[in-house]
């Protein structure tokens, strides 16, 4: 409950099929329902705040996974800087080969480690994940450095998860993707554009006059001053429902034009805007992955008074969502 990020994990449904879907993206199509979002708002449209993966693990394809189960038709990001676009990015892959199946894309050696994705199918398992994740797709040019484990290694006091380095034997990748089993392939990649679905917007002054906006997700924990001075108007004019993904909240503002999204999130209540805090999406996620490894009700009672304890250790109020879910002892 004290790390930003959103959860992960393999889902599948009661025939055996793996779904796949992030089960942040998940509980976020739920919660937006939950309060009158229904599917197929084709008309609808969505605005991204922030930078996912500059300051947290959070992918903006996560968020955008979620928002298109919904039928929104426009999800909106304002341009990352230069300097965001030029790092490489991550991504991850669940594919179901336990029962065979073709893959669906060819792959290559690359000179610098891994193996590179040359082309992707209409067909395969590859084609069937890109179905039902349009926000996680499997990309030409993706670079496989790990499969199940296999052929990624590590300097020596790196950060946890920090890819250092790549074996250069793409033997151990190969060996693992043609074994008749659940892969879970890494990739990194370069930006290439925008992910499908997702318009980037060249700079904040059109925010202010946009009308069609019905859901503002903060998908990272620092947001700009920039962003707060222009999406304030139009959370007074349109009241969205604004959904924090990533928390908490730091607790040092950085400097010059950075600073928490608490900040935002303080402007939306002063608004009158329906909010969804990082806690209450953390329960639902929470609630969520635990039911699907273990076929058995979360104890939500629990998780949520753990929660309220996190909550209270940065000084702030839980959200009733909250307090509704650890009983009226808490409340």
């Amino acid at each position: 409950a004290g790390k930003a990020g959103c959860m992960d994990c393999l889902v599948r449904d009661k025939d055996g099929v793996i779904k796949g879907e992030c089960v942040a993206a998940q509980c976020l199509s739920a919660r937006l329902q939950g309060l009158g979002l229904s599917v197929g708002a084709g008309g609808r449209a969505g605005l991204i705040l922030g930078q996912p993966g500059r300051q947290n693990p959070m992918s903006v394809r996560v968020v955008l996974s979620g928002l298109a189960s919904l039928g929104i038709g426009r999800c909106l990001m304002v341009k990352p800087q230069a300097s965001d676009a030029a790092d490489v990015k991550s991504a991850t892959f669940l594919l179901d080969r336990s029962g065979g199946g073709q893959l669906g894309f060819e792959v290559s050696d690359c000179s610098g480690g891994g193996l590179r994705v040359d082309s992707v199918g209409t067909e395969g398992l590859a084609a069937e994940w890109n179905q039902r994740n349009p926000g996680l797709r499997v990309v030409k040019g993706d670079r496989i450095v790990e499969v199940n484990g296999a052929g990624v290694t590590e300097w020596p006091g790196s950060p946890p998860g920090c890819v250092a380095t790549v074996s250069k034997n793409s033997a151990a990748l190969l060996e693992q993707l043609s074994k008749e089993q659940i892969l879970n392939v890494k990739a990194l990649r370069e930006p290439q554009g925008s992910p499908p679905g997702l318009e980037h917007l060249d700079d904040l002054a059109s925010v202010a006059s946009m009308t069609d906006i019905d859901v503002v997700v903060l998908a990272d924990v620092f947001v700009s001053a920039e962003e707060i001075r222009a999406v304030t108007p139009l959370l007074e004019r349109l009241k969205p429902i604004v959904v924090e993904m990533a928390w908490p909240p730091s607790e040092l503002a950085a400097s010059g034009t950075t600073q928490s999204s608490e900040s935002l999130l303080a402007a939306a209540r002063k608004a009158g805007c329906t909010i969804v805090e990082g806690p209450e999406m953390i329960l639902d996620q929470t609630c969520s992955l635990l039911e699907a490894w273990t076929g058995q009700a979360a104890p939500r009672q629990s998780i949520a008074k753990a929660l309220i304890a996190e909550v209270g250790k940065l000084g702030a109020a839980p959200p009733k969502y909250l307090l509704k879910a650890a009983g009226t002892a808490w409340a």
